[in-house]
């Protein structure tokens, strides 16, 4: 009989807690802020349907910062939630857009290896990416970061070049040697204006990815930060692994983007 009522009593007082603590991920952000990630869909202006993620801020009434994120070959939009790189941010207040790139993941009618041969098409998702966040209410568009994860890394570098949109910062996330290609789109390319570039000193030799941070840092001609770390980790494995690296991406974010919030009318 004891035994009975001091089970019920530690259930009373479990379901009490939960009740009035919410659950907290690793990072300190309440679990309920994934909550609001809803699925959207956006079309290219070449026609392309694609999938993504849409997080907003708890209140939109006041105008925020956006990050769109860009996964790597093979990936898809979800491995930003999966790698905790979602729940790590979201106490920062961003509109986080996460988009599977044409041809992979849900953005099925697209033609993912066309984008090897014509580096053009991955622009067009980061334009579509950005004309749709440009629409939604609480979005300071003039407060727009790139994150990019390998082949996601390589396409927002392009992204930050062009001079259509206001893109204030990328954080590289292992890009590759393939990365100037999809620099190389723009006839009068300039130096990039800002960015954090993160890689490990050992990845796979076709990546080239310590090196290639190195030489975007040199093609940058605003704020930059080199970080390299030893290892052979890759890509969003290497932000999971380590958990050194959250706060130095959060922080980079965190002072470009995060100015003053502007109340929305």
């Amino acid at each position: 009989m004891f035994r009975r009522r001091l089970i019920w009593v530690v259930a009373i007082v479990t379901w009490i807690g939960l009740w009035v603590t919410p659950a907290l991920s690793e990072s300190g952000t309440p679990r309920y802020a994934l909550d609001r990630i809803k699925k959207v869909h956006l079309t290219t202006s070449d026609k392309v349907r694609l999938a993504a993620i849409y997080l907003p801020p708890e209140d939109v009434t006041v105008k925020r910062p956006a990050l769109l994120l860009l996964h790597g070959w093979g990936m898809h939009k979800e491995r930003w939630v999966e790698s905790g790189f979602l729940s790590y941010m979201a106490k920062d207040e961003y509109h986080f857009l996460a988009i599977d790139i044409r041809g992979r993941g849900k953005s099925g009618s697209g033609d993912a290896e066309a984008l090897k041969k014509d580096p053009t098409l991955a622009y067009r998702d980061i334009e579509a990416a950005l004309k749709w966040l440009a629409t939604k209410k609480g979005v300071d568009i003039d407060r727009v970061g790139l994150v990019g994860s390998s082949f996601g890394a390589n396409l927002s570098t392009s992204g930050l070049m062009s001079q259509e949109w206001n893109v204030r910062t990328v954080v590289s996330l292992s890009a590759t040697a393939s990365a100037y290609r999809y620099l190389e789109i723009h006839e009068q390319r300039q130096p990039l204006p800002s960015g954090l570039f993160i890689a490990s000193d050992n990845e796979l030799a076709r990546y080239d990815a310590a090196a290639t941070a190195k030489r975007l840092v040199t093609d940058t001609s605003g704020e930059h930060e080199l970080k390299i770390y030893p290892g052979k980790v890759h890509a969003l494995w290497l932000f999971e692994l380590r958990d050194d690296i959250r706060p130095v991406v959060a922080d980079w974010l965190r002072e470009r983007l995060q100015d003053q919030p502007i109340t929305t009318k």
